[in-house]
């Protein structure tokens, strides 16, 4: 599991490697949604989906991106917001086989 730093504003961009992927995660903050959008070796994997606590991103499976992108609620399990990224809701990558075990602990 490997976190990823963001900032409190509305709308970011990050670029990180990910298992030897290069990734650029953008974020979107429009009303009470969070969006997100991950490319990969500069191919646009999702779109503007739509971020919610403990939910796999992107929340389908894809050849393009091994691994996939969870928001955490540290104190709940609300939908994330900007404005308490890093002090309440972190993001983190799981590997394909973190992933896989999270799927059956959680049932995804």
């Amino acid at each position: 599991m490997q976190k990823i730093p963001l900032s409190t504003n509305p709308n970011q961009q990050s670029s990180c490697v990910l298992d030897d992927q290069n990734c650029v995660i953008t974020l979107r903050q429009n009303g009470q949604w969070v969006y997100l959008t991950l490319e990969v070796d500069q191919e646009k994997v999702c779109d503007g989906v739509a971020c919610r606590d403990r939910s796999p991103l992107p929340p389908f499976s894809t050849t393009k991106f091994s691994g996939r992108l969870i928001f955490v609620d540290t104190k709940g399990k609300s939908r994330p917001n900007y404005k308490e990224f890093e002090s309440r809701y972190i993001l983190v990558y799981l590997t394909a086989e973190e992933a896989r075990q999270y799927a059956d602990k959680y049932i995804l």
